[in-house]
């Protein structure tokens, strides 16, 4: 009984390999049938989408809708320096829709970010061509994938201050609306800094005024304070006496004169010493 269990599985076993290999056989002949009806055509790795746009079209003539054999076909087409940029997913592919992930990957790896491609869109020039010629040129750089959704997002964008537009360049995964909010907290937080700034230059202003001012009325009360002695030696007989003379007011900064040691502020010159504390 237990030999005759043994002999049934491998029965099955066998019949499986065979099954599997059979498969294979029959994707091989459909694929050599399919390359019978295509033209070898080198990857274009400038102009991918074309490229793609164009095989595509065959696959379809030749009756070629197998993930299998479109994937073997285009990895056949690639040069060496494009095979380089994709060894990643040659080197290990997804079990299911290989051409599929194979093909996102080129178009992404090789052609021009899409804020790229809308830049110049914006930015390109008649030229020599025919108003036609140009009309196709454009169509061309925009693509299938650029709605007008992206073109009214770029303009958007275009038309922002540019420190606004650097930091929503890196979000541009976001939906429009999430992008105004975020715009608008940016503008938000950048006139609140404008507005720190310039209150901070108005106080530093004003303080540079009244130092100056300060510095005015301190030699004004010098002069003052001159003429007065004058005044007063001319109105008395008393012989000059030779003595080290005062600190006179012109010596200390207009804060020290008028607040001594409670003064806030010093603006040199100034000769106020701070009083060091008695030791015990």
């Amino acid at each position: 009984m237990c030999s005759h269990q043994t002999q049934v599985e491998k029965l099955v076993d066998e019949k499986s390999e065979l099954e599997a290999r059979i498969e294979e056989l029959e994707k091989e002949l459909e694929q050599r049938k399919y390359h019978q009806g295509l033209i070898p055509r080198p990857f274009w790795n400038r102009m991918p989408s074309l490229w793609f746009s164009i095989t595509e079209s065959e696959f379809k003539v030749a009756g070629v809708t197998d993930d299998y054999t479109k994937y073997n076909y285009l990895v056949s087409q690639l040069d060496e320096e494009t095979t380089e940029k994709v060894k990643d997913i040659i080197s290990n592919p997804p079990v299911r829709n290989k051409y599929v992930k194979l093909k996102e990957e080129l178009n992404k790896r090789l052609g021009e970010p899409e804020h790229k491609r809308m830049r110049q869109l914006f930015d390109e020039k008649l030229k020599d061509r025919t108003p036609s010629q140009f009309y196709r040129h454009l169509q061309c750089l925009a693509g299938a994938n650029i709605t007008v959704d992206k073109i009214l997002l770029h303009l958007w964008l275009r038309r922002l201050p540019k420190h606004c537009q650097e930091i929503l360049a890196s979000r541009l995964e976001q939906t429009n609306t999430k992008l105004a909010e975020l715009a608008d907290n940016i503008m938000e937080a950048t006139k609140a800094s404008e507005t720190s700034n310039a209150h901070d230059t108005v106080v530093d202003n004003i303080q540079q005024s009244v130092d100056e001012l300060g510095k005015q009325v301190v030699a004004l009360e010098v002069t003052v304070k001159r003429q007065q002695s004058r005044s007063r030696s001319r109105s008395t007989s008393k012989p000059r006496s030779v003595n080290t003379p005062a600190k006179t007011p012109a010596e200390l900064c207009w804060y020290h004169t008028h607040w001594g040691s409670e003064a806030y502020r010093c603006v040199p010159p100034c000769s106020w010493k701070k009083e060091e504390p008695t030791k015990d």
